[in-house]
């Protein structure tokens, strides 16, 4: 394989089934503009292209490099819209970014260049073609330094079910994810970590054009479920951030956290790392009603 700095990967059979995983190793030092790369990172692909994905958090700012991957496995071109939608602001979002994708092909999308994306707060990402022209979506969230204090007010806030919270307070580490092809009621992070200094927060975005309620349960072994949240609203179009780091949860390093939505949402869990200086970012696993 010729060697490239980035490089899409699709794995076809001739019959039979199997899973596919992708494992990448950071640990690079800062070169003149280029930013220091450190950690591990474990992803599962995906078994098929879709028409539509949606990240359900995201964020840009100072110190943070975030950008969308777009491959098209088909064989023909493919006319891709990426809405992004700050929290808040799903009355007015910006305008959508349009990309051409050629078959066979990635483009990369740096959203933390883009001027009308705010650098401040959390943002949704949708991310639609044709259904002739499916194409699979991922993210990288890199950071580099710390988050501006003055710029950046609500970092670390703690309030439950809120739209302004902002990048967490690590300053080296790299998340890679792929979006989420659906949508659901229930959703599971089977691996909080919640131990001293963590940020760890459920991001949640409504795509229904109603107001959308939800409840937010821990559990950790046979002890009783813990109520970390009730009755949350999301505006119809829009989504919240709800930090997990909070005195209900002290004393247990890691947990299941489920949400219960009273209508289809998409869910991401955002963890960090405060010996490692690190962070994960990603979908959580959807319960889907059929299964």
């Amino acid at each position: 394989m010729q060697r490239r700095d980035q490089f899409s990967v699709a794995v076809r059979l001739r019959n039979g089934n199997l899973i596919a995983e992708s494992a990448q190793s950071f640990d690079i030092a800062a070169a003149g503009d280029a930013p220091a790369e450190r950690g591990l990172r474990l992803q599962l692909g995906v078994p098929e292209a879709r028409s539509g994905w949606t990240f359900a958090g995201g964020f840009k700012g100072s110190g943070v490099k975030e950008e969308l991957v777009v491959y098209n496995p088909g064989r023909q071109v493919a006319s891709v819209i990426i809405q992004v939608t700050p929290y808040g602001g799903a009355s007015d979002p910006p305008e959508p970014f349009e990309l051409s994708v050629p078959a066979k092909r990635f483009l990369v999308l740096d959203l933390s260049a883009e001027q009308r994306i705010p650098d401040t707060g959390f943002h949704s990402v949708r991310v639609e073609t044709s259904a002739k022209t499916p194409v699979v979506t991922a993210r990288t969230t890199q950071l580099f330094g710390p988050p501006t204090a003055a710029a950046e007010p609500a970092a670390g806030s703690t309030a439950a079910g809120t739209a302004a919270g902002t990048r967490p307070n690590e300053t080296l580490g790299v998340a890679i994810g792929t979006a989420t092809p659906v949508y659901a009621r229930r959703w599971t992070m089977p691996a909080v970590r919640t131990g001293p200094e963590q940020q760890p927060m459920v991001l949640i975005h409504n795509p229904t054009a109603g107001i959308v309620t939800v409840d937010l349960q821990a559990l950790a072994g046979k002890a009783a479920p813990i109520e970390i949240a009730t009755a949350l609203e999301v505006a119809a179009g829009d989504s919240l951030y709800v930090p997990l780091a909070v005195q209900q949860l002290t004393g247990v390093a890691d947990w299941v956290v489920s949400l219960r939505a009273s209508d289809s949402v998409a869910v991401e869990q955002l963890q960090t790392f405060a010996t490692q200086n690190d962070l994960s970012f990603g979908s959580a696993v959807p319960v889907l009603a059929n299964r």
